[in-house]
């Protein structure tokens, strides 16, 4: 191309650049005539004062009546520390817990059978007469007596009771009693009846599956006259015999104390035999309840 046309162009491209720029400057111009017509501000209304009381205060008055009046008397801010409020408490609500439940009381009724056991606590009541439990034989007055059945297959060894009551607590010791035997035991104290329910009753007991009597080796006959025959049945010296006796009611079919006495011979030969009288024996009163044979003076 050549250079006197590109002079054209350029001088044409110019020519419209200054065309558009002075479009635009009259355009804005327009714009600013119109907007200055709008905005501008109308001439003031004159107010006929004989029919209306209107008061057309100035701006300036408005703002003069906002200032404080000098008459005024001023309040300066409060040069002390504010007082802060205390926040409000929360009372602590403490739980009320229920109070506490006394469990029902247990009241034993007669006749009781002693857990673990064979023995049926059949009565408790006052005593009077011959107290036998320290081998004093006294004479005593309401003293409390139990009666006691064994109705199992194996003789008591020794079993010692503790009875509570509401009141009191009652003490009775056993020793010897044969399978399916009733016996009657005192108090071991002296202690009377108690007058409240029996609510708990221990034990420490021991069984053994018979009373020994020794019958291959001595032969023990009751005279009836309080004096017991005793023969050894071998042909071997026999150190020491030891007879086991217990007081018994006929009438009651029941043995009597829960003590149990006892009286030895001792050395006694080879098929010979000797009486013995037991210092509470009685004949009519009392029962033979085990014999042992000791290899040594026991």
């Amino acid at each position: 191309m050549s250079k006197e046309k590109i002079g054209v162009i350029l001088t044409k491209r110019v020519t419209w650049i200054v065309v558009a720029v002075l479009v635009i400057l009259a355009v804005v111009a327009l714009i600013i005539c119109v907007i200055t017509a709008e905005v501008e501000t109308p001439a003031p209304t004159e107010v006929d004062r004989s029919t209306e009381q209107v008061t057309i205060q100035p701006i300036e008055t408005e703002i003069q009546t906002e200032e404080t009046h000098p008459s005024e008397e001023v309040t300066e801010p409060s040069t002390e520390p504010t007082q802060e409020t205390a926040p409000a408490t929360v009372p602590i609500v403490t739980p009320t817990l229920p109070m506490p439940t006394t469990p029902p009381k247990t009241v034993i009724k007669l006749p009781y059978t002693i857990p673990g056991t064979t023995l049926v606590i059949q009565k408790v009541a006052n005593y009077t007469g011959i107290y036998l439990e320290d081998g004093s034989n006294s004479d005593v007055t309401d003293v409390a007596m139990m009666l006691l059945y064994n109705t199992g297959s194996e003789a008591i060894e020794f079993a010692d009771l503790v009875l509570h009551y509401d009141d009191k607590t009652l003490e009775f010791k056993v020793s010897a009693l044969p399978a399916g035997a009733k016996i009657a035991v005192q108090e071991l104290n002296g202690q009377s009846c108690a007058f409240g329910d029996l609510t708990s009753c221990g034990i420490d007991i021991a069984t053994t599956p018979v009373m020994e009597l020794s019958e291959n080796k001595v032969n023990v006959v009751d005279n009836g006259n309080n004096t017991l025959t005793v023969t050894n049945l071998t042909d071997q010296d026999i150190p020491t015999v030891r007879i086991f006796y217990k007081y018994y009611l006929e009438d009651e079919d029941a043995y009597i104390g829960g003590i149990t006495f006892n009286a030895a011979i001792y050395d006694l030969k080879a098929g010979e035999s000797m009486v013995l009288m037991p210092k509470r024996f009685a004949s009519k009163g009392s029962r033979i309840i085990m014999v042992r044979i000791y290899d040594t003076v026991a």
